[in-house]
């Protein structure tokens, strides 16, 4: 029930506030004559390296209720993996995603694009990494699949390769098999390859510098990575 509602969440705010990238989306939905997975290729050579997260974002915009569905879907995996960290509060992550992610701090760029280009690849990595080692072969499947989708976040991408290069490590050192860590791993750094090798990713960083942050070239790698954690354009 917490998963439906912080969903519909984000639909209603869509309602109220279709702003930012929002309704830019639904313009080149036109644009693009509603191929969502020809916009996502596009997008790859001239702004972004997340393809499918890009074709979904599309997708959702123009079709508000399939969004519902996907996002209860999303927030029901996120819930269910940080579970998995509490396990004697099942509650808690519920809870918690409500407080430190409420629905309203992510209305600037329009709840959907927000939604879909963090919010719900973050649910698939998680997932992924939590229940990739499943017994049951079907959750196996779902967690390649749910890996493959999140790493084209560049972000995650990072994440997920330093979460699986400890896991790695540490199953080495105690003599684990390594064969599943290094799959991921090497999937994980195929995401982070991708994106630097995006001429979409190269062409939105140059404007950005431009419009918003034309001091990022003069910052070392400490202070570049500070700037990302802290949301810092000074």
């Amino acid at each position: 029930m917490s998963s439906f509602i912080y969903a519909i969440q984000f639909y209603i705010n869509n309602k109220i506030t279709p702003v930012g990238d929002q309704t830019a989306f639904l313009e080149y939905a036109k644009e693009f004559h509603y191929n969502y997975l020809f916009f996502g290729i596009d997008r790859y050579f001239t702004w972004s390296s997340r393809l499918l997260i890009e074709s979904a974002t599309l997708l959702f915009s123009v079709h508000e209720k399939l969004f519902i569905a996907a996002a209860f879907l999303a927030t029901l995996l996120l819930v269910y993996a940080l579970r998995k960290l509490t396990p004697s509060l099942p509650w808690l992550p519920a809870l918690l995603i409500f407080i430190f992610l409420p629905a309203t701090e992510f209305l600037s760029a329009g709840s959907i694009p927000t939604y879909v280009n963090y919010i719900f690849p973050a649910s698939l990595l998680l997932f992924a990494l939590f229940f990739r080692e499943s017994k049951n072969i079907w959750i196996n499947m779902a967690s390649l699949l749910c890996f493959l989708v999140a790493t084209m976040q560049e972000q995650l991408a990072v994440y997920a390769f330093l979460w699986l290069l400890f896991e790695t490590v540490l199953a080495k050192k105690n003599k684990k098999p390594l064969l599943g860590n290094l799959c991921y791993l090497a999937l994980s750094a195929l995401g982070i390859i991708s994106s630097k090798l995006s001429p979409g990713n190269a062409l939105r960083l140059e404007k950005n510098i431009v419009s918003w942050f034309p001091n990022f070239p003069n910052l070392n790698i400490f202070q570049k990575a500070w700037a990302g954690l802290s949301g810092d354009r000074g």
